[in-house]
């Protein structure tokens, strides 16, 4: 059985890049905040108040995790690739009992009922993410929310028109997550947002993606002559007198259970 909780290839890659990033994601992640932020706010405006168990996934350093405490639940259960990331997130509800679940959530045991499921900025990590959604729907109590945000294929425009390798595998806007839930879930809200974040030079570019952890995906390989022509490249497209820019394309989706 051991074996069944190990994580593939690419997301052990994406583990150890978001690990390196962990001390600078906070301070860098500045789309990532944004988008945490924006998700909790449409869940506001559709009703959601109070919940007393809560399930995040793709937690992280706790964008999403600061604003769902602020519904006081009774019971946080939180998850993240990197095991790390359990004692901030803890300090993060401290009224609430707190229970941290490492590793890939479509691997973890987990089984509700929660009253809010959640996650920001995580579900693009996974190339199949049907089979883990309608798990997740049969924990949500009858009335729970569901509260998710990924990025769309509208994500990085600028780095896929250099050829860079996408970082993640499943890049899907908020219709196609929306295709994704099973039946008995209402979809209250669904939206796609650019973000667009401006930087000094394409090197800032890489060094923001790799201070993220978003880089950990494509396993891509720079030599010197490579890195010195992206650069000049990126600069040439997509500079101006206020620095080069970076897209990011957040998808939001907020749902009920019947």
């Amino acid at each position: 059985m051991k074996d069944c909780f190990q994580p593939l290839p690419d997301q052990r890659r994406v583990a150890r890049s978001f690990t390196r990033g962990l001390a600078s994601y906070s301070r860098s992640a500045v789309a990532q905040a944004q988008a945490a932020e924006h998700l909790f706010t449409v869940a506001q405006g559709q009703g959601l108040n109070t919940a007393e168990r809560i399930f995040e996934f793709g937690a992280g350093t706790g964008f999403l995790t600061q604003h769902l405490s602020t519904l006081a639940p009774s019971t946080f259960t939180a998850n993240d690739l990197v095991p790390v990331c359990a004692d901030g997130l803890r300090a993060l509800v401290p009224g609430a009992a707190f229970h941290f679940l490492p590793g890939p959530v479509e691997a973890l045991p987990f089984s509700g009922p929660y009253d809010v499921i959640a996650s920001a900025s995580t579900l693009q990590w996974l190339p199949d993410p049907a089979p883990l959604l309608r798990r997740l729907c049969e924990a949500l109590v009858p009335g729970g929310w569901l509260l998710l945000s990924a990025y769309g294929p509208a994500h990085f425009p600028e780095l896929r028109a250099l050829g860079l390798p996408e970082g993640a595998p499943g890049y899907r806007d908020a219709a196609g997550m929306a295709a994704l839930l099973p039946e008995g879930i209402e979809i209250a809200c669904a939206q796609d947002q650019e973000i667009t974040l401006r930087f000094d030079s394409a090197r800032a570019v890489l060094r923001h993606l790799r201070d993220t952890g978003v880089n950990g995906g494509t396993g891509h390989r720079w030599g010197r002559a490579d890195l010195a022509a992206f650069c000049a490249a990126y600069e040439a497209r997509f500079g101006g007198e206020d620095g080069v820019r970076l897209t990011y394309a957040p998808s939001y989706l907020v749902a009920r259970k019947r």
